[in-house]
């Protein structure tokens, strides 16, 4: 990073921690007695080889639905700490910084940055009045368009794709039982959700099949860093999926859906 960028960051947090700061009601995930959020990994996405873990079933981020502009990428700051936390993020393209936002982000809550990122290749830059810091490299993609920053003792990344099951990450598959025109957000349509995280370097290919492939047999590619939901009509009793990545690495396992709504999957090696 250059002088200018780490003088331009350094400048901005300290005046700014002079002040309030924003605040925003936006209440984010929170663990219920059925589902719990791992403890590591963005978005909470399980980091235990080979398992998988419950998440809230109540967050669910639609990239495509983010921004009016699908074609300009948001981020959203996601405070997991015990207590409030004082955040700036600044954007860069080169020696330039596109946009500096600093937010007091409650405890439990998230917030969207009020700024807007056209498609193209950025590093981003966190830090907490704590002193937590961190970064991550960017790509703006009409397909891709949102970043969800998490803090808690570090700063997790992620970028949230929704597929349901179909999207610009679908390759190819079938499904039954899908609802016309998608899952209905007021509730009169019960949809569990399948979350699968990226956290390597690479893009990944996946296969999902849930209940042998009756529900659900779609493959996807899943680039570095994307957490991909899919969305799967709830049954009663136990549910089989199973997840084939490439060099034949296999993630199978039975899923009580109406207890556990939401189940993480991590595509590490």
């Amino acid at each position: 990073m250059s002088l200018h960028r780490r003088t331009v960051l350094g400048t901005v947090v300290l005046l700014l921690l002079t002040g309030c700061g924003s605040r925003s009601d936006e209440p984010a995930t929170t663990a219920s007695a059925t589902t719990r959020q791992p403890a590591a990994g963005p978005d909470g996405a399980a980091t235990t080889t080979g398992r998988t873990a419950g998440g809230d079933a109540t967050e669910r981020t639609d990239e495509r639905g983010t921004s009016s502009d699908r074609r300009s990428g948001t981020l959203t700051v996601v405070n997991d700490a015990a207590t409030d936390r004082y955040v700036t993020v600044a954007v860069d393209d080169g020696d330039d910084t596109l946009l500096v936002e600093s937010r007091t982000v409650r405890q439990g809550t998230a917030v969207e940055l009020d700024g807007r990122i056209p498609t193209g290749d950025y590093r981003v830059v966190v830090e907490t009045a704590s002193g937590i810091r961190d970064q991550f490299d960017w790509t703006v993609t009409p397909s891709l368009s949102t970043l969800r920053v998490r803090v808690n003792t570090g700063v997790g990344f992620s970028r949230p794709a929704l597929c349901d099951p179909d999207c610009a990450l679908a390759v190819r598959g079938t499904s039954s039982g899908y609802p016309d025109g998608g899952f209905d957000p007021r509730g009169r349509r019960a949809g569990s959700e399948l979350r699968v995280y990226n956290p390597g370097d690479r893009e990944e290919r996946v296969r999902i099949r849930v209940a042998d492939g009756t529900v659900l047999d779609y493959r996807y590619r899943v680039p570095p860093s994307v957490l991909l939901t899919v969305p799967v009509p709830q049954r009663s009793g136990e549910t089989a999926v199973r997840i084939d990545v490439a060099a034949g690495r296999v993630r199978a396992f039975d899923w009580a859906m109406e207890a556990d709504p939401v189940r993480y999957v991590l595509l590490d090696g």
